[in-house]
């Protein structure tokens, strides 16, 4: 049996939408991130853009650097650890 309920007894649906402010300090802090990522240095930095943007495995980024997987993995702890620092550096600076 269905049961009707009144138009008013029904909450309207939550907009998640992110407004346009958020959007655009999303764009800027990812653009400052992205300034980030360039200060790693080389290895450690391709190491990671290839585990985050090219979804290689740590395998797959060894051999890609000429590494071994143990050094792959080193390499993707190191440049998330430095990133991590810069990110927290700049919270702090603002």
């Amino acid at each position: 049996m269905r049961r009707w309920l009144p138009f008013e007894d029904v909450a309207d649906p939550v907009d998640e939408t992110p407004s346009a402010l958020d959007a655009l300090s999303d764009r800027d802090r990812l653009a400052e991130v992205r300034k980030m990522i360039l200060t790693l240095p080389e290895k450690p930095r391709l190491a990671l853009l290839l585990a985050v943007q090219g979804e290689q495995s740590n395998a797959e980024i060894a051999s890609i650097l000429g590494v071994s997987e143990g050094a792959a993995e080193q390499l993707l702890v190191r440049a998330r650890r430095r990133l991590r620092a810069l990110v927290a550096d700049q919270e702090v600076a603002a």
